[in-house]
């Protein structure tokens, strides 16, 4: 398709707006500065061994573990949900260009316009969505403006309303009480959840209203019915780098399990090199290869299906204990208090919470939300009902009532 210069208007506007945002934000003028160069100098090394597959395909992998080294030497924090800003602002982004530039490499698709117009678009540095294609640009349109402002109106609400009066549950993380643990597992996750697919949300909207083709990051996530079917509606972007590089090739030479392993275990690695990611990331290869064994071998599969259901909640839940706490100690102190059921009802802080109006009202909807992806998948399918012109309207007013805009992205800008 021939790329006309009105086309390239809306990338390079909000190219523009982006960095002036950064700029002004974060009182710098060398925002991203590393991720810059290295991209630059990273293309320029592509160029030198992209005619031989091997040295390209080793390029490839080498630049997805640019992060992992970072966060190994500390030039960027551990994403535990807690401190997405612990990093140098010089690296600002490098998590999601290094994942976009790898697949890029990988496929053989990496020029400087994929590497500008696509992936070093600053508004994917907070919280993504990791680019995955080359940027298809196409000038304004009234019909993709209407559409795409709706899931930045979505984005917004689940990140300021949702998101921030979730925020307040966050206080269990402290407490050693079975209970609290256990309901700050399952606020964490849902706190997560709104959080980052509210950010990426709006990342998406406006991305794709400025003209640059972007996939979508979440699909209902509690729709699905096993922990395998969840995994592929949560950081669809960042789960079809980790296919592509580690799953699609492995797969063949050393079988599913292995394949499966290295997946998570290289999520993992980007999300902070420490035991308890390696911990994260092996429980969650463990339950992904048991599920798919279940649904496989079991020969009633109506029972399979419900033993795999049965495990879905239990492993998402545990899964999002172990990535919020960085403290092997504790964490392995907290799964002996839940499975020995240790809870003092003296001690326990969440029968004594008192909510305000705007937390109590955002538990109500995140409850209802998720039970509503679970009990209607098809309807919770890409948030249509969600992004109806008139629920969109009640968004915009419980947005201006509730949001607050204090919040950091669990994914932070590193």
């Amino acid at each position: 398709m021939k790329l006309h210069t009105k086309n390239l208007l809306g990338p390079v506007l909000i190219y523009l707006i982006g960095y002036g945002l950064i700029f002004f934000s974060k009182g710098v003028g060398f925002a991203s500065i590393f991720t810059a160069l290295s991209s630059i100098a990273i293309w320029a090394l592509y160029q030198l061994v992209r005619k031989n597959q091997f040295a390209r395909v080793g390029l490839a992998y080498a630049v997805f573990f640019i992060t992992p080294i970072l966060s190994l030497t500390g030039q960027i924090g551990v994403l535990t949900g807690f401190n997405g800003n612990s990093s140098s602002l010089n690296w600002l982004g490098v998590s999601f260009v290094s994942a976009g530039i790898a697949l890029f490499i990988y496929h053989d698709q990496f020029t400087l316009k994929s590497l500008f117009l696509n992936i070093m678009q600053p508004v994917r540095f907070n919280s993504g969505p990791v680019a995955l294609t080359a940027p298809a640009t196409s000038a304004f349109s009234k019909k993709r403006t209407f559409i795409y402002l709706r899931w930045m109106i979505l984005g917004t609400f689940l990140f300021s309303v949702v998101a921030s009066g979730l925020a307040q549950l966050l206080i269990l993380k402290e407490s050693t009480e079975a209970l609290d643990i256990l309901v700050f597992a399952i606020a964490f996750e849902a706190y997560v959840y709104f959080n980052f697919a509210g950010i990426t949300m709006m990342a998406f909207g406006a991305l794709n209203l400025f003209g640059v083709r972007t996939v979508m990051n979440f699909n209902s996530p509690f729709a699905a019915r096993n922990v395998i079917e969840y995994w592929q509606r949560w950081h669809i972007s960042l789960s079809t780098v980790l296919k592509n590089l580690f799953f699609l090739p492995f797969k063949k030479t050393f079988g599913l399990p292995v394949a499966i392993f290295l997946v998570f275990i290289s999520s993992a690695m980007w999300h902070g090199v420490t035991l308890n990611f390696v911990i994260w990331g092996t429980f969650h290869a463990l339950f992904w290869v048991l599920t798919y064994y279940i649904l496989k071998i079991i020969a009633n599969k109506a029972l399979a299906k419900l033993f795999a259901l049965l495990l879905f909640p239990l492993i998402v839940v545990l899964g999002r204990l172990i990535f919020s706490e960085s403290d092997s100690s504790l964490l392995f102190f907290k799964f002996q208090q839940i499975f020995t059921w240790n809870s003092d009802p003296n001690n326990v802080i969440s029968s004594h919470l008192e909510f305000d109006t705007k937390t109590l009202l955002t538990v109500i909807f995140a409850t209802l939300l998720i039970a509503f992806e679970f009990a209607f998948p098809k309807l919770a399918r890409k948030y249509h009902f969600l992004r109806n012109p008139y629920a969109c309207v009640v968004w915009i007013i419980l947005c201006i009532a509730f949001s607050s805009f204090g919040l950091e992205g669990v994914y932070g800008t590193r």
